[in-house]
């Protein structure tokens, strides 16, 4: 295996414990790992303002956040893959006979349906993702009405759907930001079907409680992330061998 350059991560359920925290242990082995000049990158589909207090604690070199829709380089906007007006006023309209679970979440720069103050130099224009949570599937001609125009995801849980740019994708925002790099030259961590792309492309690795697409995916396989299986993969085939 080639000694990789960058480091990337998933958060929610990879290197994050179920608690949402990130264990003394895992945060230990990466400053490790950093300390021999390997970059850290995180990949989330968190929006702005979610993505924040784990940011102020694991002061990543470089960022993927709502999916792929934003690349952050030193604190800078360098990736923007978004969705537009009209078309987000007629997704939601759209919605809107289908009954949810919880309101439907919009992500832009400036934070969830657009409040707050801004975390990131620059500003996206347009919305990074909308997330709809509904009590049933979404109908085949809803599908068929949306496709070419946005993707749609399901994502971890029934019936919770993300509606994205099509190149707004972890795959694609990391491979922008990591251009100068060969894919042998990056270790990334993963666990749901946003994570499959990037795991495939790069040197992937699935958490053990990782979904089939990332486990098929994926060239290595770790403990699951109550296990910190990020950080034990990590002491055992980069630390070990230094």
């Amino acid at each position: 295996m080639v000694k990789p350059q960058w480091i990337v991560s998933d958060l929610d359920e990879t290197l994050l414990r179920n608690d949402g925290g990130v264990s003394k242990y895992t945060h230990e082995t990466l400053t490790r790992v950093r300390a021999k000049g390997v970059k850290f990158c995180i990949a989330t589909t968190r929006g702005t303002f979610l993505v924040r207090p784990l940011v102020e604690i694991l002061k990543p070199d470089a960022m993927v956040i709502c999916g792929g829709a934003l690349g952050i380089v030193e604190g800078e906007i360098v990736y923007s893959r978004t969705l537009q007006e009209p078309l987000i006023a007629e997704l939601l309209e759209e919605l809107k006979p289908f009954p949810i679970k919880r309101p439907t979440v919009v992500d832009y720069s400036k934070g969830s349906d657009g409040g707050g103050e801004l975390l990131f130099k620059g500003e996206a224009q347009g919305a990074q993702q909308i997330l709809a949570w509904l009590e049933g599937p979404l109908p085949q001609e809803f599908l068929t009405r949306w496709r070419g125009e946005v993707t749609i995801t399901e994502m971890w849980l029934p019936h919770l759907y993300r509606f994205s740019n099509p190149e707004a994708t972890k795959r694609d925002a990391v491979s922008y930001l990591l251009r100068k790099y060969h894919p042998t030259e990056v270790v990334a961590f993963g666990d749901d079907p946003l994570d499959a792309g990037m795991l495939e492309l790069f040197q992937g690795v699935a958490v053990a409680n990782a979904s089939q697409e990332s486990l098929a995916a994926a060239k290595y396989h770790a403990l699951s992330n109550e296990e910190d299986g990020v950080a034990h993969w990590l002491e055992r085939h980069l630390l070990s061998r230094s």
